[in-house]
C-alpha cells in the first residue's frame, strides 16, 4: 500500500508519473492519492482517479482511512511478500 499526499492538485502531472514510477518498481502496491485541498465534486469532474490511474483518489482522511482498509481487505492473504535483497558487500 502506498499513499500519497498533495496540498496544491495542480494539473495532476506529478501524481500521474509518480504513480507511473511506482507502478514500475512497485507492480502489486495498491496505490492511494490524497488531495487534500480539493473537494470531491472537483475530483469528480476533473477525472482525477482517470488523471493519476490510481487505484483511489481521496479528498478527506477518512476517506483515506476508508481506501487503506478496503485495500487490505482484498489483499490475498497467501502470499508472501517479496524479501528486500541485502546488499552485495565486496570482499
Amino acid at each position: 500500500m502506498i499513499c500519497l499526499s498533495y496540498l496544491e492538485p495542480g494539473d495532476f502531472t506529478n501524481a500521474r508519473y509518480l504513480v507511473r514510477r511506482l507502478r514500475r518498481r512497485l507492480p502489486n502496491a495498491r496505490i492511494v492519492v490524497g488531495f487534500w485541498s480539493m473537494s470531491v465534486s472537483d475530483a469528480v469532474n476533473r477525472e482525477t482517479p482517470r488523471q493519476t490511474t490510481a487505484d483511489a483518489v481521496v479528498t478527506s482522511l477518512g476517506d483515506a482511512v476508508g481506501a487503506v482498509n478496503t485495500a487490505a481487505r482484498t489483499i490475498d492473504r497467501r502470499s508472501e511478500p517479496t524479501p528486500i535483497a541485502e546488499p552485495v558487500t565486496p570482499e
